[in-house]
């Protein structure tokens, strides 16, 4: 995972978790989500993990208009690829 995130470096900002817990990374997570949403409301927004505990988030923005995935499956030739249809197939492209 590391070396994919590295390819993507320009576009990912990697955050320390500042405490533990069952749900902490996954509500830090909510929380720049949301502070990246609002600050562009437009952009596509994909959430990289195997948690299907996300699921109801990405609905409920999806139903609010944001063009958000999750559950993507990174690939250092097939991302993009992998992106764009993932958002064709959410009907948010």
């Amino acid at each position: 995972m590391v070396e994919q995130i590295q390819q993507f470096a320009s576009q990912v900002k990697l955050v320390k978790v500042g405490g533990s817990g069952h749900n902490a990374l996954d509500l830090t997570l909510a929380c720049y989500l949301g502070r990246a949403i609002e600050r562009a409301p437009s952009a596509r927004f994909a959430i990289v993990s195997k948690d299907k505990d996300f699921t109801p988030m990405i609905i409920h923005l999806v139903d609010h208009n944001v063009k958000a995935v999750s559950h993507v499956k990174m690939t250092a030739d097939a991302t993009h690829a992998t992106l764009s249809q993932e958002f064709t197939d959410a009907g948010t492209a």
